[in-house]
């Protein structure tokens, strides 16, 4: 994967890296794959999530197991980089404990930097249940529960969100998770947050995200279609 495997900084060649990745295993390219982190210095948490769902997804494909079982990986060597990675992407995805793992830091003390983690993460599959009169739905839920994770964060530096803050923020959210909802069929998205407090200076990094056709595919078949629509009636 590319030094700078980041959705924010490098998006191109990290997408590309992800579907060349996905690539390999789903057309099992080399008897033995290696997600190899060692080149990457700095890491985002959208581009550790999509790279873990990928795998998730080819983990359950029973024609790929054979494949996924010989999947081996390799960390980074920055610190940071290394423990998103342990915390939010492919190793706990595939949860291998046997000693040729190199998923798993055999380092001192990693068991306690773990510790100072501020983890989250929420999703809508389609599995979920339509919800019942009186109760909250997957969405509103998962607003309050982000609300209350940032507010973990802040409690690192001594300070919470305000309530017209906590409002403001569960309605940006739900806004977004309605534009995911809108621009796939199934109705499936993915919330995540990640900061590390070992870090000197604590960055709390959020992802929304789905699968699907993109807003610009989006609005370019409405458009279609209503001239369609119209050049029919005319």
């Amino acid at each position: 994967f590319p030094p700078i495997f980041s959705i924010l900084e490098n998006t191109e060649s990290t997408l590309k890296s992800i579907s060349e990745f996905t690539y390999c295993v789903r057309k099992r390219k080399h008897p033995k794959i290696n997600a190899d982190h060692t080149k990457v210095e700095n890491n985002d948490l959208a581009a550790e999530a999509i790279l873990a769902l990928c795998t998730k997804v080819l983990w359950k494909s029973p024609d790929l197991q054979k494949v996924m079982r010989e999947l081996t990986g390799e960390l980074p060597n920055s610190d940071r980089a290394k423990r998103l990675l342990l915390a939010m992407g492919v190793p706990g995805i595939l949860g291998k404990h046997d000693k040729k793992n190199t998923f798993i830091p055999k380092e001192r003390g990693a068991h306690e930097e773990s510790k100072k983690l501020e983890i989250f993460s929420e999703e809508r599959t389609n599995s979920e249940q339509e919800i019942s009169i009186g109760s909250q739905d997957k969405k509103t839920r998962t607003c309050e529960q982000l609300c209350n994770y940032i507010n973990r964060c802040l409690n690192h530096e001594g300070r919470e969100l305000t309530e017209s803050a906590v409002s403001d923020l569960q309605e940006y959210v739900g806004e977004i998770i309605d534009n995911a909802e809108w621009h796939t069929k199934d109705k499936i998205w993915y919330v995540q947050g990640f900061m590390d407090a070992n870090e000197d200076n604590h960055y709390c990094d959020i992802a929304i995200f789905n699968f699907g056709p993109s807003i610009g595919k989006t609005i370019e078949k409405t458009i279609g279609a209503n001239a369609n629509a119209k050049s029919i009636s005319a």
